[in-house]
Order: C-alpha cells, then structure tokens, then sequence
C-alpha cells in the first residue's frame, strides 16, 4: 500500500473568544512529532485547503469524539492525535484559520498538557493518564461554533482515549469522549 507523509500539526485557539458566532483571535500552529503516513487512496487530504473562499486546516486519520450539550449528542470522525511526553492534541475535521467570519466547518479540537514554547498556552505537562483541570477546547457543529473554557479531562489508555466535561463560554454544559 502506498502511503503519503503528513506534518503532524496543533491548531488551538487563542485569545479566542466566541462572539456572535464568530471567532476573534488567531490560531497558532506548531508542528509536533515524526510525519505520519496516510493511505494514498483515503478520501480525507489533509492538509491546507480553501473552501468558500476561507482557509482552513483539514486533518485525518482514526480519531473520533462525541460531545453531549442542551439534549443532543454531536459526532466527530475521521480526525488525528499527536502525543509527546507534555501534551495530546486531538484535532477532527477542518479548523478554520485566520480571522474574519467563515463558514464554521465540522471540527473538534483540544490540547491537554503544557505545549513547549507557549509560555500561555497548556497547564502542567500531561505525561500520563489521569485528571487535568483547565482545559480548552474548541468545536463546531451543524454552523455553530462552541467553546469550552476550564474543562475537566480524564485521559487514560495510555492517553489514547479520554473523557472531559465543562461549561460553555455561551452558557450551558458540555460533556463528551474521545478516541485516538
């Protein structure tokens, strides 16, 4: 089978605030980790790519979260997981970059741990399973953009999969798993 090298990459917001469903605040990237291979015949690219005029950053790949908020349950598929020994990032769909209004794709994305060189970004490292408090994290859904300031995570599995909790910056509650 052949196989098509990607940069593993972690976009998170920052500054982000959501605000009439529009996102204030530029995104960081920064690359992490050995590329991974890819199946040359997925229908996922990732990759950067320009739909609607806007830019955004399409990952894929095994990950998958649902996340429960006001009565409905939200699925993510098709998403990609990069570990080192202070951080997991777990990034599905397409994360819109830049600034201004765009249409809000299908994306989920957290970082737990301490991300090097981001002296505001991340709490303590997150090495190894357990509970982490203070962690953001960003998804949209069906147009609506969402995120969740301070959550609660529980990594386990030797930090492949994880549960977290936590409000919502618009109000409300949101809970939810993830799957590398």
């Amino acid at each position: 089978m052949r196989t098509r090298p990607t940069a593993t990459v972690v976009l998170l917001p920052v500054g982000a605030l959501a605000l009439g469903g529009l996102w204030l605040g530029p995104a960081i990237a920064a690359a992490s980790g050995p590329p991974a291979a890819v199946p040359a015949a997925a229908r996922c690219q990732p990759g950067l790519t320009t739909i609607s005029g806007a830019r955004y950053r399409q990952f894929c790949g095994p990950a998958r979260a649902t996340v429960k908020t006001g009565g409905r349950v939200l699925s993510f598929r098709g998403g990609q997981c990069s570990k080192t020994s202070s951080y997991i990032a777990v990034n599905i769909g397409a994360a819109a970059l830049g600034q201004g209004p765009r249409p809000a794709r299908p994306y989920f994305g957290l970082v737990v741990g301490k991300l090097p060189g981001a002296a505001v970004m991340g709490g303590r490292p997150a090495g190894s399973d357990g509970t982490y408090k203070g962690v953001d994290l960003a998804f949209n859904y069906g147009g609506t953009r969402y995120l969740m300031l301070s959550a609660t995570v529980a990594l386990s599995g030797d930090r492949t999969t994880g549960s977290f909790a936590g409000k919502l910056l618009t109000g409300g509650q949101a809970s939810g798993t993830f799957h590398c």
